[in-house]
């Protein structure tokens, strides 16, 4: 195997929120938590090394953030430029707590920013996070603001933790995000501590605290799916604020490391050393390595649809999409083959087919032929395994080549889309 595709880096090791059921969180309502920062040097070394060792796939997708506030490091506006200059995608995640803007010329490498909220009125999301709701609603706001006048619509995501007392605050959340162009993307929440789910899940937690968040927690409608003995948390390089690596992304800075990064020279040794931990096992039995890797998404009506409608943009010889010249294809289904035919005008030589816009999917057996005649697939930012590109990124974008010809072009696409 290559290189890793994904790779977490907690770049702060703390957390100002206090969310009831999480491992931070937790901790925080008892303690006032150290401060520790990753570095922008330290940074740049990590990033040169992982990828002076090929640890690391060119294209890779790196997350600054697993338990803590990635936005309260003071550098990170170098951190980003840093991983930006080097090529690599971004992706970040905030609270909203604090309010910064990242470099402009650094938009384009950012995937996603995932806004944390657990409700939308002052009762439901205070008692979760502990923070001002006020105080969120107005950040996310600038930072929509930021982004969209930038240019950059679509990039902020609204992850709505779905409880048993906000779901009466969906619709209305949703809305928010329609008016400010941030996607909406509401989620069944868990126990985001691993020895807490695990309590729950071996049916040893104390009755006092199984009573508490079974009354806040929506355990019956968690989803655990994927293949038996293998975790998809395998494919991700997780490293601590000190660059440590971790197992994976349930456990925080310090948490069960297996050594710095520094100490390996091929991302084949760190699969070794996790994929043989004994916990990983149990942790699979137990399903816990399912549920948190299993999209669980709230069907809470005709909004989240099980149909989405791909785009095809049309490029030029220099491999540049305008995102004004598109195509929108009719809907496809969830988990059923699809066929779709566009007309292409002459001199259309390269497209770029976007399935679908803020869900991680994967694309099977797709085929593309234009006038008869088979396309090549050039490339896409996910990763191909068995009959299909498996899309670790809310915008997944495949690259088809076509004929080189100045006349109309029946494009005809055929595969299976399964989102999640």
């Amino acid at each position: 195997m290559g290189g890793y595709s994904h790779v977490t880096i907690e770049i702060t090791g703390f957390c100002n929120a206090k969310c009831k059921w999480c491992k931070t969180g937790r901790r925080n309502r008892k303690v006032i938590p150290e401060k520790s920062f990753l570095s922008a040097s330290h940074t740049q070394r990590c990033i040169e090394y992982l990828r002076e060792n090929k640890i690391i796939e060119e294209n890779a997708l790196i997350d600054l953030f697993n338990f803590g506030e990635p936005f309260l490091n003071p550098e990170l506006e170098n951190i980003v430029r840093i991983i930006s200059d080097a090529g690599f995608r971004i992706g970040l995640s905030t609270n909203a707590s604090v309010y910064k803007e990242l470099p402009r010329t650094c938009l384009k490498n950012v995937e996603y920013v995932i806004i944390s909220m657990s409700g939308f009125s002052e009762d439901t999301y205070e008692r979760i996070h502990g923070l001002s709701f006020n105080n969120a609603i107005k950040n996310i706001t600038r930072f929509a603001d930021f982004f969209n006048s930038n240019g950059f619509e679509n990039k902020l995501i609204m992850n709505f933790h779905v409880y048993q007392n906000n779901i009466h605050e969906i619709e209305k959340a949703c809305c928010f995000c329609n008016n400010n162009k941030i996607r909406f993307s509401p989620n069944i929440a868990y126990l985001a501590d691993e020895s807490l789910f695990m309590e729950y899940l071996n049916h040893t937690m104390k009755k006092a605290l199984l009573e508490e968040c079974s009354k806040e927690i929506l355990f019956g409608a968690l989803r655990a799916t994927g293949k038996i003995g293998y975790c998809r948390q395998w494919d991700n390089l997780v490293l601590d604020d000190s660059l440590n690596v971790l197992p994976c992304c349930i456990f925080g800075s310090g948490e069960n490391i297996r050594g710095s990064i520094f100490e390996y020279s091929s991302a084949n040794e760190i699969r070794t050393i996790n994929t043989e931990w004994s916990y990983c096992q149990k942790c699979m039995d137990l399903k816990q390595a399912q549920i948190v890797t299993t999209s669980q998404s709230f069907d809470y009506g005709y909004r989240n649809s099980m149909v989405t409608y791909p785009k095809v943009y049309l490029g030029n010889d220099q491999k540049q999409f305008n995102e004004n010249d598109i195509i929108l294809c009719p809907g496809i289904e969830n988990g059923k083959n699809f066929s779709i035919e566009v007309a292409i005008r002459g001199g259309i030589n390269i497209i770029r087919f976007d399935p679908i816009e803020g869900r991680n999917v994967i694309v099977e057996n797709l085929v593309a032929e234009c006038n008869g005649n088979l396309c090549q697939i050039v490339s896409a930012n996910g990763e191909l395994r068995d009959s299909g590109i498996w899309f670790d990124t809310f915008d997944p974008q495949i690259i088809i080549q076509l004929p080189d010809i100045d006349v109309l072009q029946q494009l005809v696409l055929v595969g299976k889309c399964i989102w999640y």
